[in-house]
């Protein structure tokens, strides 16, 4: 006969209908989510809330600049309204319905198209499927605003060809030749070599991972000030 102290004992003299306490586990794991929750809440009120300057800023870019979005915000907080539409893996050609988005969102609003940075053209160099059209079609939108900054591609991180054999140098420089031309007819349409300029510098390919092309930590936030300084230089204070 079972004693009160054997476990099967105790297990049979729980009633069958008693409520299970929730794991430690699932208790854990909601008040993460909750949490999680919270701090996402907290972060957009943050920035819905923060102080901006007196011009609005949109800036169109492939992967460099979605990275690189974090340190663009907190450069120009307290400067300027910055509006980011950033596409991964996108040509000049495949950007042109996400600027025109862009656009459409700021007429809507009934606001001006104040200002525009763009850096674009990685993509085109990189992918076999190049297309042509895009440049033009985003310099046509480019120069729809006030004041429009087209950044130009560095070719040679700190002053030799990158490591990745699908971005020469070459095809890279002969990017930035399309723009300027192209660019010369577009009033609004500053080309800036502010970026170049900053990665090809002694040193400068440490602002890059290996690929040659996209930034790491330092490289985010030498982008953001090289955007600034962009801004700054052809638009005005």
């Amino acid at each position: 006969m079972a004693t009160p102290g054997d476990p099967a004992d105790l297990d049979a003299a729980e009633p069958a209908d008693r409520p299970r306490r929730p794991s430690t586990v699932v208790v854990a794991a909601l008040a993460s989510v909750g949490l999680a929750v919270l701090v996402l809440g907290g972060v957009l009120w943050w920035r819905s809330q923060r102080p901006t300057g007196p011009h609005h800023v949109v800036v169109i870019g492939d992967s460099v600049t979605y990275a690189s979005s974090p340190a663009i915000f907190d450069r120009f907080e307290g400067e300027a309204d910055v509006e980011i539409t950033s596409r991964p893996f996108y040509r000049a050609v495949d950007l042109v319905e996400p600027f025109d988005d862009a656009i459409a969102a700021r007429r809507e609003a009934g606001v001006d198209l104040d200002r525009a940075i763009v850096l674009a053209g990685y993509n085109d160099v990189i992918r076999s499927d190049r297309d042509p059209s895009g440049l033009p079609e985003m310099l046509d939108r480019a120069d729809r605003f006030d004041c429009a900054v087209w950044l130009t591609l560095p070719t040679r991180p700190g002053g030799r060809a990158a490591d990745r054999s699908d971005f020469p140098p070459d095809e890279a420089a002969a990017w930035n030749e399309r723009v300027r031309a192209e660019a010369a007819s577009r009033p609004h349409v500053h080309v800036s070599d502010e970026w170049q300029r900053t990665v090809e510098a002694p040193g400068g390919e440490r602002l890059l991972q290996d690929d040659g092309v996209h930034p790491v930590r330092a490289g985010h936030v030498a982008l953001a000030a090289a955007m600034d300084r962009a801004l700054a230089d052809e638009c005005g204070g």
